[in-house]
Formats: C-alpha cells, sequence, structure tokens
C-alpha cells in the first residue's frame, strides 16, 4: 500500500495524521479573551472553564490490521479528570489513569460532519504518547468507520481533500 505525494512527489507508505490543533470551542472567543485561557500543543483550559485534552482518533485501515488512519483532535475533560491527566502528564504510565468520558471537541469536514460533540471515551497511553479515543458506537458515519475500518484509497482521498498530502 503506497501512493505518490502530490506535495513532493515521492512515494510513502504512511499516511499522514490530519491534525485539528486546538478545541473548536478555543475559536468562539477573542485573542484578548484567549489570554485569559491556556491552550499548549497537548492541552487547554478555556476562559469560561472548560477543559480539553488533545487525542488521536484512528480509524483501521481495511486487510491492514497493523495500519490505521489518524486523526489529531481534541476532547473534552471534566475538570478533575483534567487535572488527573495533567498531573500525570510527565509519568510514563498514563494509561493506569484508565478511560475518562469526554466529547469529541472538533467537527470533522466532509462526510464526517456533525462529528462536534460525539460521546467518546479517553484513554491515555504510556511514554507520553497522545490519549487514543474511542468513540460511542453509534449510526455516525465516524464511529461506524472506526469500528468498520475504511480502505486505503478512501484514506488516501480524506488525506488528499485536506491537504495533508
Amino acid at each position: 500500500m503506497t501512493f505518490i505525494c502530490s506535495v513532493c512527489g515521492g512515494e510513502h507508505s504512511e499516511l499522514p495524521a490530519l491534525a485539528l490543533f486546538r478545541p473548536d470551542h478555543w475559536l468562539s472567543f477573542s485573542p484578548e479573551q484567549q489570554l485569559e485561557g491556556e491552550l499548549t500543543s497537548d492541552w487547554c483550559m478555556t476562559p469560561d472553564g472548560h477543559y480539553f485534552v488533545r487525542c488521536s482518533l484512528l480509524l483501521p485501515i481495511d486487510g491492514a490490521p497493523d495500519r490505521t488512519f489518524a486523526f489529531g483532535v481534541w476532547s473534552s475533560l471534566s475538570e478533575d479528570n483534567f487535572k488527573h491527566y495533567v498531573l500525570a502528564f510527565n509519568d510514563k504510565g498514563q494509561s493506569k489513569l484508565g478511560n475518562m468520558f469526554g466529547w469529541l471537541s472538533n467537527e470533522l469536514p466532509g462526510d464526517f460532519a456533525g462529528s462536534l460533540h460525539l460521546k467518546c471515551q479517553v484513554w491515555p497511553q504510556d511514554d507520553r504518547q497522545r490519549p487514543l479515543i474511542e468513540l460511542e458506537p453509534t449510526d455516525h458515519p465516524l464511529a461506524r468507520a472506526q469500528r468498520e475500518g475504511i480502505s486505503f484509497e478512501y484514506a488516501q482521498r480524506l488525506a488528499h481533500e485536506h491537504g495533508a498530502i
């Protein structure tokens, strides 16, 4: 499973992740208001008291059990879970925190429209890897794609349509 990159012209076997760099809620604040919160590459606290962590949402690739297509997205967390997560951030064994309830906090484009506020579980990972998101099993196209997988060709199309390749 290789493809030719439309940007560099090179042949690649790994698909890039599509990353969203902030939770959608952050964008509802003016630059002045944002100064009252905190946004890092790993977590966000908004001026109105909402808490978010950056995560990976993986979609399995059909016929390739060891390959996934990744979205870098954000999930909300309760204040308590957020505090536990941040306190354990530099701990190599973050998975011991266990899963935490959240809401997917980005609207994904195209076929996955309506993804904002899907229920999910956030699974912290060891060795400072981004937490994984497991969506609640619903009929939403993104939840189905996470459960059932997508074709490599569809993953290429997603990456291409959103400027990743």
